[in-house]
């Protein structure tokens, strides 16, 4: 445990994508495409799009967001159907290559001659052998959601897509979770044999957040396009509100890398009630993080703090019911130091670091506790994902609060790192989520933070109102020179005692 700068906290660390198998390949003979090839078709919502450039990619093997091996080089556009046919175009560099298709511009059903140049839409195909001569590719806005969110550590915007080869299971994970979002062969979610809501044992895709955000793509999509800086067209206002990329692909890669960096609600205003993807959300999220939902035979007395981890976190587990877990924790999946509370005060186990042996996804593990001589065990899920990449980071990304309720205020300090390098320009730290209320930026770090002036501080403070478990997000904004942009977020936690 460590202690505030008044009373106590215990910090952890959490951020955020998701689950797989599968791998790499290293370099065997090209496998050669079949005669009868492969044939899909685009569309913007339910319009097909003509005039949409297609090409197919294998994922970079040498670095993170590399550069992808092309793998058609004949021109492949789509016809006045938004149809398309890949018969004869490409060659798998080995089976196993992990690769994923585009499409980029097109006329979405409007005037001849339209050309909307903000279309960037793709679908994650999974291992290039697994293409025959019955496969159908339907790249569409559902289709680019599930990929964005689960490649998106693995991806500079729009299209570069790939992993160092100490990263060959986190991208095959990131694949299979694709998968899971999403089936390519309809465009629809959630993936082949995945179910819409959890099970005791099966964890559930988030068909409706899914449909949501390709519903908002779709308003931009099916148009003539827009920028940034023109907020009277749909594209330009989905821009303006994920850090003003220029095509609808870059968008999602941005809301995936940092879901609580942007405007929810305004996001959310992009969607008709009518718009062509179903079920969608009623209401704006908290944010629009998309993660597999977790099976609901855990225990209710024990919640995992943030939704989803990384390995090298550390995670807060907290019991919201009654009573506190009291003596030494073991487990079968790990080991920690324990909090304990009041009596009917929030209390939990501290696992001090997700160890890089713990498999991408759902993982399921038991807290035991001993009390008085009685042993507990209290199951729980928790979603393991890549790592975010960042041009800045904060340290530690996770702090979770525990004082008097009512009368004291509570402090924590992040470390803000440049790793981008140079002089960067720094945004206004703010605290977002459902009790940002209760958490405040007490000392920010200035207008420019220099990857020579060594980390900055930021301090937050919190203010228990009650007992009750609150929880929100700190978010720090960098832009560089080139015009890149960086989000660092720290999740905060507390409760208070009486």
């Amino acid at each position: 445990m460590k202690r505030c700068k008044a009373v106590s906290f215990a910090p952890v660390a959490v951020v955020c994508l998701l689950a797989g198998c599968s791998g790499l390949s290293g370099g065997p003979s090209p496998i050669q495409p079949s005669a009868a090839g492969v044939t899909g078709s685009v569309h913007g919502g339910q319009q097909p799009v003509s005039g949409a450039t297609i090409q197919l990619y294998a994922v970079s093997t040498t670095k993170g967001g590399g550069t992808p091996a092309t793998l058609v080089f004949t021109s492949v556009v789509t016809d006045a159907g938004g149809g398309f046919n890949l018969t004869g175009r490409y060659t798998c560099p080995s089976s196993d290559s992990l690769v994923y298709i585009t499409a980029t511009g097109g006329n979405p059903g409007l005037a001849a001659g339209t050309n909307n140049t903000a279309i960037a839409e793709m679908a994650a195909l999974g291992a290039c052998g697994s293409l025959g001569p019955s496969t159908f590719i339907q790249i569409n806005e559902v289709t680019t959601v599930a990929a964005a969110m689960a490649l998106a550590p693995f991806t500079t915007p729009p299209f570069n897509i790939g992993a160092s080869p100490s990263d060959t299971s986190g991208i095959a994970a990131a694949f299979a979770n694709a998968a899971a979002f999403a089936n390519f062969s309809n465009g629809t979610s959630p993936g082949a044999g995945q179910l819409p809501d959890p099970t005791a044992t099966t964890p559930g895709a988030p068909v409706a957040t899914i449909n949501t955000l390709a519903n908002i793509m779709a308003a931009c999509i099916n148009s003539a396009g827009g920028v940034a800086t023109d907020t009277s067209t749909p594209c330009g206002m989905l821009f303006s509100l994920t850090g003003s990329p220029t095509d609808t692909m870059s968008a999602m890669v941005a809301l995936a890398l940092n879901p609580a960096a942007y405007d929810t609600n305004g996001l959310f205003g992009l969607v008709s009630p009518t718009a062509p993807f179903q079920p969608q959300l009623s209401t704006p999220p908290a944010n629009f993080s998309v993660t597999l939902t977790t099976p609901t035979g855990g225990s209710p007395a024990v919640v995992v703090v943030a939704p989803t981890v990384s390995p090298g976190d550390t995670v807060w587990i907290a019991q919201t019911g009654t009573g506190c877990l009291f003596g030494p924790p073991t487990s079968i999946q790990f080991n920690g130091t324990i909090n304990s509370g009041l009596v009917n005060q929030l209390c939990g186990v501290v696992w001090t670091g997700v160890p890089a042996s713990v498999p991408f996804g759902i993982v399921s593990g038991v807290v035991t506790t001993t009390s008085g001589g009685q042993q507990n065990s209290y199951p729980f899920y928790m979603n393991v994902v890549p790592k975010v990449k960042s041009g800045i980071t904060m340290s530690p990304t996770t702090a979770f609060f525990m004082g008097r309720a009512g009368t004291s205020l509570y402090s924590f300090d992040t470390s803000l790192i440049n790793t981008a390098g140079g002089t960067l320009n720094l945004g206004m730290p703010t605290i977002t989520g459902p009790a940002a209320a209760y958490f405040h930026v007490l000392q920010g770090c200035g207008p420019l933070l220099s990857n020579r002036a060594g980390p900055c501080t930021i301090t937050v403070f919190f203010m228990p109102p009650d007992t009750g478990f609150y929880y929100a997000t700190l978010v720090q904004t960098a832009s560089d020179n080139s015009g890149n942009s960086y989000v660092a977020t720290v999740n905060l936690a507390g409760s208070g005692q009486y």
